[in-house]
């Protein structure tokens, strides 16, 4: 499994989610994560091809598929903990 946030570094609320998932990281179990900047070139295109409407985006990932996605918020930890146990 994996995250995918998309977002702008000019974002606050981007930044924050940055933050809490780097948080979630150190607490809990870690999360693979990789940060787009729909500024840049390749964070615009991956976000086309993830059809993000809106930043922030949190996209988890497994084996390629997206299992769930949260857009304007951030995902709550005990429900981050729920998919990467399988439940």
């Amino acid at each position: 499994m994996k995250l995918m946030i998309f977002g702008r570094e000019t974002c606050e609320a981007c930044q924050s989610i940055k933050e809490k998932i780097e948080y979630y990281n150190n607490k809990y179990t870690p999360i693979p994560m990789e940060y787009y900047d729909v500024d840049s070139v390749d964070g615009l295109a991956e976000s086309a091809f993830r059809s993000v409407p809106d930043i922030p985006t949190v996209i988890l990932m497994k084996d390629d598929a997206e299992v769930k996605r949260w857009v304007k918020s951030a995902p709550i930890f005990s429900e981050l903990n729920d998919f990467l146990a399988g439940k």
